[in-house]
């Protein structure tokens, strides 16, 4: 089996994926103005957000 390593750009679309999803998930979870989260859910946020973050994305504008 080849041992298959992410590239950047393998990297930045997992990372879309998954803010894609944590985002479906907010949408489906709002409910007046309180957002639930799941554990995955949490953990994509939390990811996107470091890595906005880490673009020096202004995090707190957002």
């Amino acid at each position: 089996l080849e041992d298959h390593h992410p590239t950047k750009e393998d990297q930045g679309l997992l990372r879309t994926e998954l803010l894609d999803s944590a985002l479906d998930g907010m949408r489906r979870s709002t409910c007046q103005g309180v957002v639930k989260l799941d554990a995955n859910e949490r953990e994509a946020v939390d990811c996107a957000i470091r890595s906005l973050a880490a673009l020096d994305f202004d995090v707190e504008a957002a």
